[in-house]
């Protein structure tokens, strides 16, 4: 072979290997870098995902203890939803995976007062599933009003003949059996007029309210006769779910169950009537009680005409 034919081999340079060898960590770390980002990505995806599948039964569950449960449990006030619900916690629940929840809800006593003021309460659903509030209605009206327990119609009617006229009182009206939703509306439109009672959404009974040899703690109540909703909660509820209406105070399962199902009308509240209505009642055929929760001087009977 010629020394012509020989390929001339390079001098070794050391720069250009440093700068190739720079290059390839470089490569490989931006690699390595990619992967990380690409699988910490899918993992928040897949962590974003799983806790919005979790809040949203989670949610679903909670919102019917924590909504209709305590309407259950509390007949005494007027409830309403305060914001949202459900999911709690930093990032909108995604550091718990959407395991806690809590809806916030402003209460007002039914009364004669017709109090103005609304008291806030949290009720927290915590990441085992157990709900929490604190709602104190023990010094409510109506509370009081079960708590004397079923007045005579002859002891409420003197009663009533012994306050004077310029007042207004909220009454428990129980009835002798209780009414189809149908014959308790008929009856509420003929005896309790749109001018005496404006607010025609009145709380109802669908058990004893006094609970006498029924065997059930709590009574059955509910804001109206739209039993619509009840029913569909009611109908997902199991033995299992005891525990948890326990802590919130409300009928256990089975007993809100029957009632819902029956759609039967034993009591209702009326929160603000003059004193001729609720002395009406009282002679009312069909009428067993009438409890009188609380009485309130009525102020605009000074500017009243007619």
């Amino acid at each position: 072979m010629n020394a012509e034919q020989v390929t001339d081999i390079p001098e070794f340079d050391e720069w250009a290997v440093r700068r190739a060898m720079r290059r390839a960590v470089w490569r490989g770390l931006l690699r390595t870098a990619a992967i990380v980002t690409a699988a910490l990505t899918s993992l928040m995806v897949l962590v974003t995902l799983v806790s919005f599948g979790v809040s949203g039964v989670r949610g679903r569950s909670f919102f019917g203890f924590a909504y209709y449960g305590t309407r259950l449990a509390h007949p005494e006030l007027e409830m309403k939803q305060d914001g949202n619900c459900c999911a709690a916690g930093p990032l909108f629940g995604l550091t718990n995976l959407g395991l806690a929840n809590e809806m916030t809800l402003r209460f007002r006593p039914l009364g004669a007062l017709n109090h103005v003021g609304t008291t806030t309460v949290v009720v927290e659903g915590d990441v085992s599933g157990e709900i929490h509030a604190s709602i104190d209605s023990s010094d409510t009206p109506l509370i009081g009003g079960l708590a004397r327990g079923r007045p005579t119609l002859s002891a409420t009617a003197a009663y009533l003949q012994k306050l004077p006229e310029p007042m207004i009182a909220s009454a428990l009206i129980e009835f002798d059996g209780p009414l189809s939703v149908e014959a308790y509306e008929l009856f509420f439109d003929k005896y309790v007029s749109v001018f005496e009672v404006p607010n025609r959404s009145a709380p109802v009974f669908l058990s004893d309210p006094y609970h006498e040899g029924t065997g059930i703690g709590v009574p059955v109540s509910w804001s109206s006769t739209g039993f619509g909703e009840l029913r569909e909660w009611a109908a997902g509820l199991s033995s299992a779910d005891d525990a948890q209406l326990n802590r919130i105070g409300a009928p256990s399962s089975d007993v809100i169950k029957k009632a819902a199902d029956a759609g039967m009308v034993y009591a209702f509240v009326v929160p603000r009537m003059p004193l001729s209505l609720a002395r009406t009642l009282v002679a009312t055929t069909g009428v067993r009680s009438v409890n009188v929760l609380d009485t309130a001087f009525d102020q605009d009977w000074q500017t009243r005409r007619g």
